[in-house]
């Protein structure tokens, strides 16, 4: 009896250790909620912070509960096994991402705000993590890359400085091609591109595919202007009375044999110009890129009157010139103001894109 009542006592208090543990992880779990409420962006902290309180937690509830020796050793081996089994089944994939994170962060070939192609991806970049890369699509859309992918598959980025903007189409063999490619060509010029140029790209069994490019310097108005030269193209050639239709076409409609199938539109000469709402997509589109690019610039310009303030301060220090002194003293004043100015826009913009970062698209497996 003696035995059975002290056996029921140590199952009675190793229960109330674990009631009182579990009472203490749900507390700080309400506390950590609070605090990370506003915070979508750091929504991971507050899960690593749980995770190490409740594995804690277990640890000091074995600890305590009143058993044996052997017992809590059997039990705190058997919490090592599992833990050690459950990091190495999924440290493959984190450490691969954390390496392939850190290997893009010190080549530094691209950053947020850029625009890349990768597989079938492409937009600009709006997060870069240690371990994902946000890109936000032409949809608008947020989709999330392990850094892995990225690294084992080819990434273009486009270049900040400009890119060549091209549109491909097919015209029968009928029409010479000079006069395409000086169609082509003022179209390209009226969209407003740096340097057109056209190419012949392939003489197929029916039609001759053309290409037209020019540099585009800024690329924020990728799609605007996207739009515009395949708007103009279609302006120039239809007004100079050429079809924009397959040589083999055929309709079966019976129809007058000298119909052609060009639409009532005025030449482009005579069109009114692009609606302002038509020509700014891309800041709609890509609005969380935008802020991500303002931000990495921002930060970098800290960065640079840190490094200002740093050097005058030394400066000062090695001056005994009583003028120099005060000249340095208030431009360090000056880099000072700026540098408050420059976190009070930091901190602006970080709270603009935590409002869209609980907004995430779709996501590539591991």
């Amino acid at each position: 009896m003696t035995d059975l009542l002290g056996k029921l006592s140590i199952v009675g208090l190793s229960v109330g250790v674990l009631v009182l543990m579990g009472i203490g992880v749900y507390f700080v779990q309400q506390k950590l909620l609070k605090l990370y409420a506003e915070k979508p962006n750091e929504q991971y902290k507050r899960q690593l912070i749980m995770l190490a309180v409740a594995v804690l937690a277990l640890v000091l509830a074995i600890v305590i509960m009143p058993i044996g020796n052997a017992m809590r050793g059997q039990l705190l081996s058997l919490l090592g096994i599992l833990l050690s089994a459950t990091i190495a089944l999924s440290s493959t994939t984190i450490v691969g991402n954390a390496m392939a994170g850190l290997m893009m962060k010190i080549l530094n070939s691209c950053k947020p705000g850029d625009y890349i192609r990768v597989g079938d991806y492409f937009g600009r970049i709006s997060e870069m993590d240690l371990l994902h890369t946000e890109l936000q699509t032409e949809d608008r859309d947020l989709t999330s890359l392990p850094n892995l992918y990225l690294v084992t598959n080819p990434v273009t980025v486009l270049q900040s400085d400009g890119s060549l903007l091209s549109v491909e189409l097919s015209l029968g063999y009928d029409i010479p091609h000079t006069r395409v490619e000086k169609l082509l060509l003022q179209a390209a010029e009226k969209t407003g591109l740096e340097k057109p140029f056209v190419q012949i790209t392939q003489l197929g069994d029916f039609s001759v595919s053309y290409r037209v490019a020019g540099l585009l310097t800024e690329l924020k108005r990728l799609i605007a202007t996207r739009r515009k030269l395949r708007g103009y193209i279609l302006d120039e050639l239809h007004g100079a009375g050429i079809e924009i239709v397959s040589p083999n076409f055929m309709n079966q409609r019976v129809l007058d044999a000298g119909r052609h199938f060009i639409p009532d539109v005025a030449p482009s000469d005579a069109l009114p110009e692009h609606d302002a709402a038509n020509d700014a997509p891309d800041e709609m589109v890509f609005d969380k890129a935008d802020q991500a690019e303002l931000l990495q610039n921002l930060k970098e310009h800290l960065s640079e009157i840190d490094e200002r303030i740093t050097k005058r301060e030394q400066l000062m220090k090695e001056t005994d010139n009583k003028r120099e002194k005060v000249g340095l003293r208030k431009e360090i004043e000056n880099l000072q103001r700026n540098r408050e100015y420059t976190k009070g826009m930091i901190e602006k913009a970080e709270q603009r894109i935590s409002k869209k970062g609980d907004k995430r698209g779709e996501s590539l497996p591991d």
